[in-house]
This record gives structure tokens, sequence and C-alpha cells, in this order.
């Protein structure tokens, strides 16, 4: 759960939102247009190269220097949207002491949304013996053979409000491995 010093500070802040895949891309940017995040789209730091309030720009040292090098007039924040603990990501000096950065996990991985929207979670936990990763049981059981394609997945979380019902639910049923580890509904309004 998001505190509420770390709430401020987002708030107040320029915010990199720094995605792992399409999905996450997708997802961030749909909540950011339709303002449903404690980050204003207008705080949002655009990726240079694709305009996006987003990018998927993942190692640290090009962060620091495509998008950490600027004068942004406000502080900076960083918030990485990934399914993996294991990733590992350190700023150098000065950044490490400056620019706060918050870890939204995902995991096991982030159709666990699309599950939860197609009413599809006992059927998964079920199946989830056999350890099929969310993103298959996508593929194979819902038949959602394009869950990774950008577009089909622009067209599926069109409805923000849809997507913050699964958001929130995925928080409920989720069993965080840390006390405070975030979710992506942690920035919700």
């Amino acid at each position: 759960m998001l505190d509420d010093d770390s709430r401020t500070a987002l708030q107040n802040a320029r915010v990199l939102f720094v995605c792992e895949g399409s999905c996450e891309r997708v997802v961030i940017e749909t909540l950011l247009a339709a303002d449903k995040l404690i980050i204003d789209e207008g705080a949002a730091i655009r990726d240079t190269i694709t305009d996006r309030p987003t990018t998927n720009c993942r190692a640290a040292k090009t962060i620091q220097d495509v998008f950490l090098g600027l004068d942004y007039e406000q502080p900076v924040a960083i918030v990485r949207i990934l399914d993996s603990r294991k990733e590992q990501f350190h700023l150098s000096y000065p950044y490490n002491e400056t620019v706060p950065v918050f870890n939204c996990y995902t995991r096991p991985e982030i159709e666990m949304l699309a599950i939860i929207k197609e009413d599809e979670l006992g059927k998964y936990n079920r199946r989830a013996k056999n350890k099929a990763k969310p993103s298959e049981f996508c593929k194979k059981t819902l038949g959602m053979g394009r869950i990774k394609n950008e577009a089909f997945l622009q067209n599926y979380w069109s409805d923000a409000d849809e997507l913050c019902r699964c958001l929130l639910e995925y928080r409920r049923i989720h069993k965080p491995e840390q006390k405070d580890e975030l979710t992506i509904a942690d920035l919700l309004k």
C-alpha cells in the first residue's frame, strides 16, 4: 500500500513510468488518459522517441542518460511496472539520493487482469497446479492469441472503469511477498 508521504511525493513530481511490456504500457496509458491515477498525465515524463507518457527503457544507466539529466523544474520520481522482483535497478549518484523509485508488481504476470476480467480466476487457479503462465492460459483457454499485441490490448482495455475494477480485484486477491509491495491499484485515485 502506498503511504501518505509516497503518495504526496508522486503527486508533486514529474513521473517517469517504466513499463516492462506492451500490456503494462497500455494499462498505464489508459489510466492516465482517463485521469484515473493520482498522477496527472501532464506530469508524466514523455518518452523522447515515441512521445508516449511511458517508456519501455528499463536499464538504469540509459534512464539516467536519456531522462534524468534534464531540468524538469520539479522533483522527479520513477514508477516501474514489472512482474519480477529479481530485476536489478540501481541509479548511480546523485540520482540514487534524489529520485525515488516505486516498483508496482504484477506477479505472476499482468495478464492476470484479463483472467479477472473474463471471470475465469477459478478455472485458472484449478489449472495453476500445472504451472500455466497467465499469458499461456489466456492464449490457450480463453482464446486470446493476441494477448501480447498492443493494438489488441488497446481495444481490450479501452474501458478505464472496467480496468480499474480488475486492478482493484487483483489487489484484493493478490498475496504480496512483502508488506509494502505495491500494485498498480495503489496508484489509483
